[in-house]
């Protein structure tokens, strides 16, 4: 498989490198993104990884020219961003149909941090629609009841894309929210990373509470999945 990689990062491409070898992949790497765009057509990858770290406005330009070519029309991108990408940047990666997103910090950190890449050509994606990962560690939560105007703090147990499932002190401060019914933003931490997508109460039982996940948009999702896909490594 052949890989064109964008970035100017040399630790960053130099990593990239050493697992497309690990995988016998052939990559093709460029530090400049007009020299890529002009070998786009030739080279025809499989798979395009872009550090969007160091090319915040002009990711955007070489996934405009791949949707040009009918022949790159299959081809995967891959996105790699920090805390800077913000809620404008998740919803043009979403209109470009972004299929994953790596955190610079996890490639750096993480024993297997291109994993999720492995599983987007394996076709069990974390950003797909049946996300099955979960992760059960270093992550906390908190939501509002408006009802009894308090916050309630829990810590959670397992989570997936589409579901957190936590503990809490008392059951009590949940008086007043319907199970089934849309109750807000629950704000999850993982790290330093926060996200806070729109849930339901699922079930309540002991010190237990399920909330199902209500994100709004797509890429949001990915972008989540992406970071707990890598936390389970």
């Amino acid at each position: 498989m052949k890989v064109l990689v964008v970035s100017e990062n040399h630790s960053l491409t130099t990593l990239i490198k050493d697992f497309c070898a690990s995988q016998n992949w052939y990559s093709f790497c460029y530090s400049v993104v007009l020299k890529a765009i002009d070998n786009l057509v030739e080279i025809n990858p499989e798979l395009i990884i872009i550090n969007g770290v160091d090319f915040p406005r002009h990711w955007k330009i070489v996934v405009q020219h791949i949707k040009q070519y009918k022949s790159l029309q299959t081809v995967k991108v891959a996105l790699i961003v920090d805390s800077h990408f913000n809620k404008n940047d998740e919803q043009k990666a979403e209109y470009f149909d972004i299929d994953c997103m790596l955190y610079i910090d996890s490639v750096f950190s993480e024993k297997k941090p291109f994993d999720t890449l492995l599983s987007v050509f394996e076709g069990s994606s974390p950003l797909s629609d049946t996300c099955g990962n979960m992760y059960n560690n270093n992550a906390t939560f908190s939501i509002y009841n408006f009802s009894q105007d308090i916050w309630i703090n829990g810590r959670t147990q397992t989570l997936s894309a589409d579901e957190l499932v936590g503990e809490v002190d008392s059951l009590d401060m949940f008086s007043g929210l319907l199970i089934g019914e849309n109750i807000g933003e629950l704000h999850i931490n993982i790290n330093d990373k926060q996200f806070c997508p729109l849930c339901a109460i699922k079930q309540i039982s002991e010190h237990h509470v399920c909330f199902r996940l209500l994100w709004n948009s797509k890429i949001e999702r990915k972008f989540f999945s992406s970071v707990i896909s890598n936390k389970t490594k």
